[in-house]
């Protein structure tokens, strides 16, 4: 038969059956993920999301919006859409009716630690990726056996069949893994999916593992979240803030973004730490929050020595402070901690020359040597609210902010107010 796939455009479907960026030219919703930063690429007829790190290609789309996996099938619904192209296509050519019902809900922590420990019993960490944290991210041995970091496996027939000996070994259910992402069922087989990179096993408060975070191997090198949500069985990860907690929670909670800066704050103060996957990712940060300080009244009431946790920290990195975008993140992040606690609001900041993220602060300086310096919350969203008036008083760059020169001007704002030049 005459092979239809080929045939037909990915950005024709793509505009079809998601939504367009408004905001950045060429970008769409992502069929995986759902963020909106799916960009599509004529020459080679695919596409790649810049969040979740998914490739599509026309046949898994086809694949995804029908349900039907036999490419037999799959070239007949493409037959269909060049039937069609001449009249211009229609949604309901890929029939809606062929997508399983999918009732898939995030399993709870409890059961996703099960899974992710049995998928911990069946990885390794490379020669490569182990030099990567020793070298470039100065973790010791100890850590990255603790936190079990491994390379990610790919999605293989071998690895699907080593897996399932795993679970059948253990006597556990199969149906147990469905709504744990980054698994997902097909043929009567649990299967895992998620970028090729360094695994980092994400744990909350209590040590329970909430997601597997991934450090790529792209060019530019991003997190991502294990997430099976493009099979009909699996789902979206939750992407919830990493917790380093000490013996003793006492007086103050750190909090700042990825994991490798959470390490850092945490062997450098040995108070708690938790680690957001980015700074608008503040979904779960109060229920954490709350966690947190509920283990701190619990030792409170077994030692007298510990002090209420009366101070949240926010420690983000020493350049993203002078960018609109993410002072309005922070902003954000302020005033839902003020809604929820009745706690002081610091800002930690540095002079960006020490370092970009506290890790790299933490990893070539000796903290003692570093000025640092404490800006209460509410002097930051001051700044922030007084931007439009102060760049019009220095006769600088006008509304709207999101230009390269306007940023340029806050930059120089931002170090004037706080010293930071």
């Amino acid at each position: 038969m005459e092979n239809f796939v080929e045939k037909i455009s990915l950005l024709d479907l793509t505009e079809l059956y998601f939504k367009k960026n408004k905001r950045v030219k060429g970008r769409f919703e992502c069929p995986n993920c759902g963020s909106m930063t799916f960009q599509v690429y004529r020459r080679d007829n695919r596409g790649f999301c810049f969040t979740c790190g998914s490739s599509f290609s026309v046949a898994k789309l086809i694949k995804l919006q029908s349900g039907v996996s036999d490419y037999k099938k799959i070239n007949l619904i493409a037959k269909k859409l060049v039937e069609q192209k001449g009249k211009g296509l229609k949604r309901n050519a890929i029939s809606k009716t062929q997508v399983p019902d999918k009732h898939v809900a995030l399993a709870s922590t409890y059961i996703r630690t099960i899974a992710y420990k049995i998928l911990l019993q069946l990885v390794d960490l490379d020669k490569k990726d182990y030099e990567e944290l020793i070298n470039r991210r100065k973790l010791i041995p100890a850590v990255i056996k603790r936190e079990h970091f491994f390379s990610t496996p790919n999605d293989t027939e071998e690895f699907t069949l080593r897996l399932n000996e795993k679970i059948d070994e253990l006597q556990v259910q199969k149906n147990l893994f469905i709504g744990v992402p980054g698994f997902y069922k097909s043929k009567n087989q649990i299967r895992f999916y998620c970028p090729k990179g360094i695994g980092i096993p994400i744990y909350d408060s209590n040590r329970a593992i909430i997601g597997i975070q991934v450090r790529t191997n792209f060019k530019d090198g991003k997190y991502l979240w294990a997430s099976s949500s493009s099979f009909p069985t699996g789902i979206k990860s939750e992407t919830g803030a990493a917790a380093f907690i000490p013996r003793k929670v006492s007086k103050r909670v750190l909090i700042t973004e990825g994991w490798f800066k959470g390490q850092a704050l945490y062997q450098a103060t040995h108070q708690a730490v938790l680690a957001l996957a980015g700074v608008n990712n503040q979904g779960t940060l109060i229920s954490q929050l709350k966690d947190v300080i509920d283990i701190n009244l619990a030792e409170r009431n077994n030692d007298k020595t510990i002090k209420e946790i009366s101070d949240i920290t926010l420690v983000f990195d020493s350049d993203l402070m002078s960018k609109i975008q993410v002072l309005s993140a922070l902003k954000k992040l302020i005033t839902l901690i003020k809604e929820h606690f009745e706690v002081k609001i610091n800002v930690l900041l540095w002079k960006p020359s020490y370092g970009k993220g506290f890790d790299d602060v933490y990893n070539n300086y000796d903290l003692s040597s570093v000025p640092f310096l404490i800006v209460p919350g509410n002097s930051l969203l001051d700044f922030y609210d007084s931007i439009p008036q102060k760049l019009k008083e220095l006769n600088m760059s006008k509304i709207p902010l999101n230009r390269t020169k306007a940023q340029q001007d806050i930059n120089l704002l931002f170090k004037k107010s706080f010293n930071l030049a």
